[in-house]
């Protein structure tokens, strides 16, 4: 059986372990997450911006959303069930609209209905139901533009692109 003194010997001496991170460091990993938070942001509420592709802008006059390209104003549209909550959703967009001086840049043109389907040879109606079927969008004709957008980033959105110069290209 060993001493005392031999188990003594064999263990070693325990240090004082140093900081692992110094102050430089930590403060490094605040601005890193401040930054990544911040692009973060931006990321999840900047308005995606879809460009129509040539060959389905193309097919605009055959399409069931043909109307949305008729006039050189841009258009906001969104889907929804025909029901007193969207009727009232339609009634506050527009007069907010209104009120933010926004209705001589953009017509406003919800789809309320119970059911709604597309031709499947409707190219222009295929593009507009994937891109804003679950979103509200902002249509630019002059561009070949969708704006995905949503409820609470609309207006901010709408006064970003109300000085496209609206031509309508035909």
């Amino acid at each position: 059986m060993p001493s005392l003194q031999q188990v003594n010997q064999n263990q070693v001496p325990k240090l004082p372990k140093k900081a692992k991170n110094s102050y430089l460091k930590r403060y490094l990993k605040i601005i890193a997450i401040v930054i990544i938070a911040c692009l973060g942001y931006i990321y999840f509420t900047a308005p995606k911006v879809v460009t129509i592709p040539d060959d389905i802008y193309a097919t605009r006059h055959a399409s069931f959303f043909k109307s949305l390209f008729d006039y050189s104003s841009n258009r906001v549209i969104w889907f929804d069930a025909n029901n007193p909550v969207s009727r009232a959703k339609k009634k506050v967009l527009d007069e907010v609209i209104k009120e933010n001086q926004l209705d001589k840049y953009y017509i406003h043109r919800p789809f309320l209905q119970n059911s709604f389907k597309v031709n499947p040879t409707d190219v222009m109606g295929r593009f507009i139901m994937d891109n804003c079927a679950t979103r509200i969008c902002i249509i630019i004709p002059s561009l070949h533009k969708i704006v995905q957008t949503n409820e609470r980033n609309l207006i901010r959105d709408m006064n970003k692109y109300k000085d496209t110069k609206i031509q309508n290209k035909k």
